[in-house]
């Protein structure tokens, strides 16, 4: 890291595999970016510019997490998970939730997700699909309440999947779900 002017050059050492996607908040303070553990495993994990205190922000797994990209302002992070999930997460409370869209008829499969990016009010993500076409959804918390509603119904399955929900329990919520946007 250095100044624009080449001055206070000084490198930040990260050490259990390989560091991609680099990106910086908002104040500057902080850098997010994904690791690619020497098992497989990959994690998105913030640190501070002097390169203490790093702290994961996604569980490690195997499969990835990638291009990740920061809101404005810094309370919202976007990334693609495996298998080309767009994930959002609130930074604040950790929550995840994974973002829903309706594919396009060329490209019926999920986008790559590349290039991430939020609209400046921070309400809309925007992301360019392997269909080569700008996608767009509105963030968790930011839409009508029937659009908000739909965003937690698409997350039950994932935290079933990762076993922060049990089974029983991500049916008992989806039906309540259901119930709710009937």
């Amino acid at each position: 890291i250095m100044n624009s002017d080449g001055t206070n050059a000084h490198m930040i050492m990260t050490e259990g595999g390989s560091n991609l996607y680099p990106e910086w908040s908002t104040d500057g303070s902080r850098i997010y970016f994904t690791r690619i553990a020497f098992d497989g495993s990959e994690a998105v994990y913030s640190m501070d510019v002097t390169g203490g205190d790093l702290q994961p922000l996604t569980p490690a797994e195997p499969g990835f997490f990638r291009y990740s990209t920061v809101s404005r302002d810094g309370k919202s992070m976007l990334f693609v998970a495996s298998g080309s999930r767009i994930i959002h997460q609130d930074m604040e409370s950790g929550l995840h939730t994974t973002l829903n869209f309706t594919p396009s008829k060329s490209a019926p499969n999920i986008p790559s997700g590349q290039n991430l990016s939020f609209t400046p009010d921070g309400r809309t993500a925007l992301f360019l699909g392997n269909d080569e076409h700008l996608h767009s959804f509105t963030l968790p918390g930011q839409g009508t309440p029937a659009e908000q509603v739909a965003a937690i119904s698409a997350s039950v399955g994932d935290l079933v999947a990762e076993g922060l929900l049990a089974g029983n329990d991500g049916a008992q919520l989806q039906a309540m779900l259901d119930d709710v946007s009937a």
